[in-house]
């Protein structure tokens, strides 16, 4: 058959030749190539309309900032936001209200949230190869962070408010209490409601001083009609910063005839757990105010002796716990949003400084990447 010339190099290197690839530019042909480009589009108006064109709208590109659609940037920084707020509520709301019931569920479901949370940014580091969607790992690292708040918030809540709310709940209450009663027989009580004629003695309160916490400690005695001057005195009512220095005392409703007893921390937690709540109420510097109150009246004072806080209405004295702890949760809750905000405006904020700044490189003809 009559064939065609061979080709030169006719050992098949000039085809293989064709199909490697082209070499890449080196940066000084580039270079040259965009010389020649713009000493044609100087001669060519076309040409030159179009590089001006390209060049500006490579400028507004770089001033608008991220090339992703302005509905997909909104959903990203929902799910970044709305993901982790969930999460925080969650434990922070049963760790509040739950923790004194069901400690270990509330453990439990904290380790639980905390594992899904880290595992689910770890599949989508390993698992999605394009860059551009790893976005979605960090909804489930700052989910295990707002785990973690949570519980921190959640237990400071619970241990300031709930735990006292819980107790007191949970205790006995006693009415029809004579103040010369002794105080052993409410070992197991929360609130006591005093006979009629039971009131606070004015007359013999001192204002302790405490240096350390600079804060005055006040101390009454509670006493009725039928008791006397010499009569050993079993409960005592106490406040800060609501008295005078002497014979004066404006703590609590002075109109009312009960108690809610001041419970010491064996009372309340464990004895691991008792550093949580020994600043509540210090019952070291009151002693001592008591014993202020025993030299300055020469009041005989029982061996087992109770302070209290007088109030008028028990139930709602102890109600006020609950409130306080639910108005802490929510503003927490707000707390953590205006944290957010602040941190989203911040980003968004360096993300336009950013955009500026290539805008304006890319305006004085500097190269600038834009991904």
């Amino acid at each position: 058959m009559a064939g065609y010339p061979p080709a030169p190099g006719g050992d098949g290197r000039f085809a293989s030749m064709q199909h490697q690839e082209a070499p890449r530019p080196s940066p000084s042909m580039q270079q040259g190539a965009d010389r020649r480009q713009r000493s044609m589009a100087t001669k060519d108006p076309l040409m030159k309309a179009g590089q001006q064109k390209a060049a500006k709208n490579k400028i507004n590109k770089a001033a608008s900032g991220d090339s992703t659609p302005r509905a997909e940037r909104v959903f990203r920084l929902t799910c970044l936001t709305l993901g982790p707020f969930l999460v925080y509520v969650l434990i922070l709301f049963i760790t509040t209200f739950m923790f004194y019931r069901e400690p270990v569920a509330c453990q439990l479901v904290f380790v639980v949230v905390l594992v899904m949370c880290l595992l689910q940014y770890t599949m989508v580091q390993y698992c999605i190869r394009k860059k551009a969607a790893r976005w979605k790992g960090q909804v489930g690292k700052f989910g295990a962070l707002a785990a973690l708040i949570g519980l921190c918030v959640g237990l400071a809540i619970h241990y300031k408010w709930m735990l006292f709310y819980n107790k007191y709940s949970n205790m006995k209450k006693y009415t029809n209490v004579a103040p010369l009663q002794p105080a052993l027989q409410f070992e197991d009580a929360g609130t006591l409601q005093f006979t009629s004629g039971t009131s606070i003695d004015v007359t013999r309160a001192v204002g302790y001083r405490h240096i350390r916490s600079s804060r005055t400690l006040c101390v009454a005695p509670v006493v009725s009609q039928q008791m006397t001057s010499t009569d050993e005195i079993v409960f005592f009512a106490v406040g800060v910063n609501c008295c005078g220095w002497r014979a004066s005392f404006h703590c609590g409703d002075n109109t009312g005839q009960s108690g809610i007893l001041m419970l010491a921390p064996d009372q309340l937690v464990s004895p691991a757990m008792e550093w949580m709540v020994d600043e509540q109420f210090d019952f070291s510097a009151f002693e001592d105010a008591i014993e202020l109150l025993k030299s300055v009246f020469a009041v005989s004072v029982a061996p087992h002796h109770r302070m209290l806080r007088w109030v008028k209405e028990p139930s709602g004295a102890v109600d006020h716990y609950r409130k306080r702890g639910l108005e802490a949760a929510l503003i927490s809750c707000l707390v953590y949003w205006v944290v957010v905000a602040i941190g989203i405006a911040s980003f968004i904020a360096s993300e336009e400084q950013k955009s500026r700044e290539k805008a304006l490189k890319l305006s004085k003809g500097e190269n600038v990447s834009l991904a």
